[in-house]
Parts: structure tokens; C-alpha cells; sequence
């Protein structure tokens, strides 16, 4: 019972899509909060805030979600071409939501320390011109990140433990995914998509570098 309950819970219908909406909103919340993307506000000198270019940059944003979550997807289907569908949906949900919230959590805590202007050249000035002071320089914020790495992989081989053992025995078929080149024409359309309007393209571009 509780095998078909994690089967349908993690059926790519469902829960494929709600990964990808959750991690959607979550980005374009810290976007908006960070650059005032949609409410504009102080240093922001092209709010997305029209509603041609608010259709603009949902259309972009999503060609490159979509373009991201699918290649995720078809990762995940291959890790879990052994164990089955549950599996596969394990390993995208922690593929791309959980990278994706990572990589912008981690870029967030690191901006807010420093500022957008942050670079590898940058921290070795702070750090004498040498690249090894520099690496001690930000020796806290490093630390961080490979603990936050580890708790993230941790928690991936505990999720996948538990999900191969509730689900044994339940059939379970590997969704192959896309093709690599239906993905591969789907990503440069985000891109051009954001030079249509030169108000908020400089915005769009900084918010996706």
C-alpha cells in the first residue's frame, strides 16, 4: 500500500512538475527581493513591470526551466535505469531542485558578505595578489560550502536509501527521457528571447549570468 502510494507520489506527471514550479517561484522571489526585477526600486533602472515584458521574460524563463529540468531528467533516468521510475524522480528532484537551490543559496549567502562584483580576482587583491591567502581569505565561506555539499549528498543517499526500500518489488518502469537534441534546441531560445526588448534585457541577462 504504502509502495503504490510512493509510486503514484512520485510519478514525473506530478512530481517532475512540482519540483520545477517550486524551484521557479523560489528563484524569481530571491530575484525580485535581490534585484527588484519585478518591483523595481532603488539602483533598479529596468523593472520587468509592463505586461509585454513580464510576457517576455515568463516565456524565456520558462524555455530555459524547461530546458534545465529536461536535461535533470534525462541525468536522472539514466542513474536510474536499474531501480526504476521512484528512483529516477529521487535523483531529479535532488538534481535539479535540490543543485539549483544550493548553487543560488550559497551565491546569495556569498553576495551578501561581499557584493554582486565578487570574482576570483577580487578576493586574491583582498588577499595580497596571492591566490593561496586569497583561498584562506575566504576560508569560512569555502567551509561552508563543502559542509552544505556534504549534508546535500548525505541527504540524496538517504532519501535514495529509503525510496529503493520502500518501493521493492513494485514494478517500476525507467522513463527514458528526452532526446539531447529536442534539449538542445530548446536552450538558445531563452537567450534571444531576451533581446527582443532592450528595457529589461540588460536586467534579464544579469539576473540569468
Amino acid at each position: 500500500m504504502l509502495a503504490r502510494a510512493f509510486q503514484r507520489l512520485l510519478a514525473p506527471a506530478l512530481f517532475g512538475q512540482l519540483v520545477v514550479l517550486v524551484v521557479s517561484a523560489i528563484e524569481l522571489a530571491v530575484a525580485d527581493r535581490k534585484y527588484g526585477l519585478f518591483s523595481g526600486g532603488f539602483g533598479q533602472s529596468s523593472a520587468v513591470d509592463t505586461p509585454a515584458e513580464l510576457a517576455l521574460f515568463l516565456a524565456g524563463f520558462a524555455i530555459a526551466q524547461v530546458a534545465a529540468s529536461l536535461v535533470a531528467w534525462r541525468a536522472a533516468a539514466w542513474l536510474a535505469r536499474g531501480p526504476g521510475r521512484a528512483m529516477a524522480m529521487v535523483h531529479f528532484a535532488f538534481l535539479y531542485g535540490g543543485l539549483s537551490l544550493l548553487a543560488l543559496t550559497l551565491q546569495y549567502q556569498l553576495h551578501s558578505y561581499f557584493s554582486d562584483a565578487v570574482s576570483f580576482a577580487l578576493l586574491t587583491q583582498l588577499g595580497g595578489g596571492s591566490a593561496a591567502d586569497a583561498l584562506l581569505f575566504a576560508k569560512n565561506e569555502i567551509a561552508l560550502g563543502v559542509a552544505a555539499l556534504t549534508g546535500f549528498g548525505l541527504a540524496w543517499w538517504c532519501a535514495g536509501r529509503v525510496v529503493r526500500k520502500i518501493v521493492t518489488g513494485e514494478p517500476s518502469p525507467v522513463h527514458r527521457g528526452p532526446r539531447w537534441r529536442g534539449i538542445a534546441s530548446s536552450g538558445p531560445c531563452s537567450w534571444q528571447l531576451s533581446f527582443w526588448f532592450p528595457g529589461p534585457a540588460a536586467t534579464v541577462r544579469a539576473v540569468w549570468s
